[in-house]
């Protein structure tokens, strides 16, 4: 299948399971009305409390839906973007919807929570921690139709890196489901993030009726504020590997697309086989004619604009010498996941899989940030020998 062909079907699968997954949020048939805003009041702790305490920040004033579907602004004051994220227990609104933070939880707290609610608890690798957060939205939609919570809800820590929920651990009272105008959906959602993160934000996203994507920040701890990144200290966009003939070598930057990319080392072999194993033993074998091999690799966020970027193995594959290019495989890798949201600054280290054609050494990593759509010139390649 060619290139461009391969990533038009990724993203068939990936809205595909998108679909699935807002298709599996529970529906209330017939909706609760909405519940009081003062109901749970979150202490310094992050622990909810039932003091009905008038210390909460009402919503802002600001621009409201004046027809049926018509979307609102954006996040007012705080809350705008990562450095001055909304405080906890206040509420914000982000296009459609009122927003904040009920409580949270990190570490052995959030494991000791997460016991009252199921007794099936995934050990996390080395140097992981859960996060548990309780959040709520009220639809400001002014029509009378059931509107489904956004699903993009992600967990910032202090490394700059954005997590997506996890499905398991299963929380009580999943934060899911579909409500009317002024009524209230309330619920958890389960993050894993780095052991040694104690400051954190949550980013809500929804989308305007051009399809243009709000975000609003909410600090789940008190210093979980970010300064802006240092633009000045960002690369210049490049042409290094620009030439498939030329390919970035092992240890060269490439800047394009808003990232800075390097490969910095390639296993291959009973290496990258025991490498891969450590994180899964029963990886699957590779297809016939295939090998395994990992390439570690470095990428700064250097966007200009102060929101999350999206990095994802999908905007890579290996390209033979001769033939049709190779998604990456679908394998577990030690480490950090390569694909993620990092804000501006954030530096991600991750391996990404690959599946090389056994006994081509000509074989180069083909990366496209822009996803096979539009412009290619973004497009670079890179050696994978020394």
């Amino acid at each position: 299948m060619p290139y461009r062909a391969r990533v038009h079907a990724g993203l068939t699968v990936v809205l595909a399971l998108s679909l699935a997954g807002l298709a599996c949020q529970s529906i209330t048939s017939e909706p609760t009305g909405p519940r009081p805003t003062e109901a749970r009041l979150p202490n310094p702790e992050g622990l909810a409390t039932d003091d009905y305490s008038s210390q909460l920040t009402p919503a802002p004033e600001g621009p409201t839906a004046t027809e049926a579907g018509e979307v609102v602004s954006g996040p007012t004051g705080s809350g705008a973007d990562y450095t001055q994220p909304a405080a906890l227990g206040e509420t914000i609104s982000i296009g459609n919807w009122d927003v904040r933070i009920l409580s949270y939880s990190y570490g052995d707290q959030a494991v000791e929570q997460l016991k009252g609610m199921t007794d099936m608890i995934d050990s996390l690798p080395d140097g992981r921690q859960y996060v548990l957060v309780e959040l709520e939205a009220i639809s400001r939609f002014n029509d009378n139709e059931n509107h489904a919570v956004p699903y993009d809800v992600r967990l910032v820590a202090d490394n700059r890196h954005g997590y997506f929920s996890r499905g398991f651990p299963m929380v009580s009272d999943p934060f899911e489901g579909e409500v009317r105008s002024g009524e209230s959906v309330t619920g958890w959602l389960l993050f894993d993030a780095p052991a040694q993160s104690s400051e954190f934000q949550l980013v809500f996203s929804d989308y305007d009726n051009d399809f243009n994507q709000i975000e609003g920040y909410l600090a789940l701890t008190p210093n979980a504020a970010l300064p802006p990144a240092d633009e000045s200290q960002f690369p210049d966009e490049n042409d290094i590997g620009r030439d498939p003939a030329a390919p970035a070598k092992i240890g060269e930057t490439v800047v394009t697309g808003g990232f800075a990319v390097t490969l910095t080392e390639i296993q291959r072999g009973q290496e990258a086989i025991d490498t891969i194993v450590s994180a899964n033993s029963f990886a699957p074998d590779p297809s016939e004619g295939q090998e395994y091999a990992l390439a570690r690799i470095r990428v700064e966020a250097i966007g200009r604009e102060p929101e999350l970027q999206h990095f994802s193995t999908i905007l890579f594959s290996v390209q033979p010498t001769s033939g049709e290019p190779i998604g990456l495989p679908f394998l577990v890798v030690p480490g950090e996941s390569p694909d993620g949201a990092l804000l501006p600054g954030a530096v991600l280290e991750a391996w990404l899989p690959l599946a090389l054609p056994v006994g081509d050494d000509g074989a180069v990593l083909y990366y496209d940030p822009t996803f096979g759509f539009g412009d290619q010139s973004p497009a670079r390649y890179f050696a994978l020998q020394p």
